[in-house]
């Protein structure tokens, strides 16, 4: 069994996997882009933390060379205004 953490971070996506005992198994990051805006304005499209977080989670799963019945826990970690 094995723990997955999930950040949404402001630039960018991170997945965890960990054994119950603290081993890390896979640590895996996308990027999210920001786009400018004219204006001095910079955003981000939500649809790329979405694709972020599906793209990190496979990877780690895949990293860890588990699959997604193995996790017993999953946090996520997100901050927004």
């Amino acid at each position: 069994m094995a723990l997955l953490a999930v950040d949404l971070g402001t630039t960018g996506v991170r997945a965890l996997i960990l054994e119950l005992d603290g081993r890390q198994l896979a640590n895996e990051e996308f990027e999210v882009p920001v786009v400018p805006r004219p204006g001095n304005i910079a955003e981000q499209r939500v649809e790329s933390f979405w694709t972020g977080m599906v793209t990190v989670v496979n990877r780690a799963l895949e990293s860890a060379g588990i699959t997604a019945d193995a996790i017993e826990a999953v946090g996520f970690s997100h901050q927004r205004c």
